[in-house]
């Protein structure tokens, strides 16, 4: 092998593993399973976090982006909650929530019963939390959800059985 073609070797693997060409889920802000950054939290500036997750995969017609806290004491509290967004959506900017959503898509009540993003607030000393932010990718254009109260994660996965093409997750930590 080349030294040219090596180096193009590592540009396209490069290119597919940042999420430039496959669908998976990012964040400027925190890697995978690291600390959130206390901005992010609703002890800082409870600001949603900054997501990309690259091209949808084939078929898409919608996202849908939940964040859920799976502590045993949260028992999968619903942090954020956003549904119908296109599918030509590759993420969304740091503190999009109430304020820089794509057109169409709609944010649900999370568990605090406040509509868009709400961030980590754990009991203190109930140890680390782990925060799922998942996307998926539906075969659906728009997803049936009840606006104006809240969405448990049960009732949203039964709702979306059957529609989903795919999923990403990244998860981020925090304790107080």
């Amino acid at each position: 092998m080349t030294a040219k073609t090596w180096l193009l070797a590592m540009v396209i693997g490069w290119g597919w593993m940042a999420g430039g060409w496959a669908f998976s889920l990012e964040s400027t802000a925190f890697a995978n399973r690291q600390p959130m950054p206390k901005k992010y939290t609703m002890t800082g500036e409870n600001l949603s976090p900054a997501l990309t997750w690259g091209k949808a995969p084939a078929g898409t017609q919608s996202l849908v982006l939940v964040c859920t806290d799976h502590h045993k004491i949260a028992r999968h509290w619903v942090h954020w909650l956003v549904i119908n967004i296109p599918p030509e959506v590759t993420g969304l900017s740091e503190g999009a929530s109430r304020k820089q959503l794509p057109e169409g898509a709609v944010e649900l009540f999370n568990s605090f019963d406040n509509e868009g993003y709400g961030g980590p607030f754990p009991p203190v000393g109930s140890g680390v939390h782990e925060y799922y932010f998942t996307v998926y990718a539906l075969n659906v254009k728009q997803v049936d959800l009840p606006q104006g109260r809240i969405v448990s994660e049960k009732f949203l996965l039964q709702k979306l059985d059957g529609k989903i093409i795919e999923q990403q997750e990244l998860i981020g930590t925090y304790e107080r």
